[in-house]
């Protein structure tokens, strides 16, 4: 499971915004903004020694974080609170592994395609048209991502017999 970090740093600006007297979001904030900040830094071979150190501080230190109390009268932060204790091991699992974004950014980016489709032209024409836009989207953002030529992926694709290409 990854948890969305970006969302979670909008609910603690919300958060803040609901209670102006306490000080746990912003620091909270500011630690979550420190983690981000280590990710940025990181290089792939850093997530097995380099990081080990500074990842454990945030990690304890989001642990003194969540064991403080926040006042009963603070009721949205103590349910956001319980939250981030219930999903506390998938908090910060973009510093423990290199492939792991702290966002999904990636993931909106890879939509967005089919919403322009979608707004341009309204909708597909037919079930199958949808199907083979989704395929052929799907080939060329995977090619992409793996730094590869989208031509020559798509042209192998093309250059496949029938009997190996899919029939559904």
């Amino acid at each position: 499971m990854v948890i969305e970090l970006v969302e979670i740093l909008r609910e603690l600006k919300y958060l803040g915004k609901l209670y102006k007297g306490q000080q746990w979001t912003q620091d909270f904030t500011g630690l979550l903004q420190s983690a981000l900040q280590l990710k940025k830094k990181l290089f792939t071979a850093d997530y097995g020694y380099e990081a080990l150190q500074q990842r454990g501080k945030l990690e304890e230190q989001v642990d003194k974080m969540l064991a403080q109390t926040t006042g009963s009268q603070h009721k949205k932060l103590t349910v956001f609170k319980a939250r981030m204790l219930k999903y506390r091991d998938h908090l910060l699992t973009f510093l423990h592994r290199s492939a792991v974004p702290p966002d999904n950014n990636g993931s909106e980016r890879a939509i967005r395609t089919f919403k322009v489709k979608q707004k341009v032209s309204g909708l597909f024409r037919t079930i199958d048209g949808a199907k083979a836009f989704a395929i052929i989207r799907s080939v060329i953002d995977t090619t992409v991502k793996n730094n590869q030529n989208v031509w020559e992926a798509l042209a192998l694709i093309a250059a496949m017999p029938v009997e190996y290409q899919d029939s559904s």
